[in-house]
């Protein structure tokens, strides 16, 4: 091979993974979190994910059909930690959710957070039960993590999850959001 077609190659390869990386889109996953049970106050997930060093993040949580008629009956929230255990955000009611809660609340987001010193963060979901008609839920959490650069940042590099990733029937979950499980599923997390 010439030193030519070498260079070439090496620039082809460069710009595909430039091209890739700019190109990377948010991660969406999905799961539920359960309404307390009369004995533990609030139980919900706790999602593990990398964001660097000077790098952004930007998450959301929204409602699912819950009820097959259009109704959620989930009151979504969620804070993050990094991976010091500082709180470093906290998210409740500030955009329309999908699927409007049969409790009349909004969904949780925030964009362009400053990632915090260490890792893991931690993503914590819950439902801001006790409200007539919220009783545990459905949700879908989008994840976007950006480098010091503003690149965003594919899913490999995030590793949002910590719990093993499911085997489900393609029928079953057909976008694959329900493929990567959080790290605390249904847990008295907060």
């Amino acid at each position: 091979m010439t030193k030519t077609a070498s260079k070439s190659l090496a620039t082809l390869a460069l710009t595909v993974l430039l091209s890739s990386a700019a190109h990377a889109q948010p991660i969406t996953v999905a799961n539920s979190v359960p309404a307390p049970n009369g004995t533990v106050t609030q139980l919900g997930d706790g999602w593990t994910f990398k964001c660097p060093k000077g790098g952004t993040y930007s998450a959301s949580v929204d409602t699912i059909d819950d009820d097959g008629e259009g109704n959620a009956t989930l009151d979504p929230f969620f804070q993050v930690h990094d991976g010091t255990g500082l709180l470093v955000a906290t998210q409740d009611d500030n955009v329309t959710c999908t699927f409007t809660p049969l409790c009349g609340f909004t969904c949780p987001s925030a964009s362009g957070l400053p990632c915090g010193d260490k890792n893991p963060h931690l993503l914590r979901i819950g439902d801001n039960s006790g409200h007539t008609g919220c009783v545990g839920g459905g949700y879908e959490l989008t994840l976007e993590v950006k480098d010091k650069n503003g690149v965003v940042l594919p899913p490999k590099k995030v590793k949002l999850g910590g719990g093993p990733n499911r085997k489900l029937p393609k029928w079953f979950d057909p976008g694959k959001g329900r493929k990567q499980g959080p790290l605390l599923d249904d847990e008295q997390i907060f």
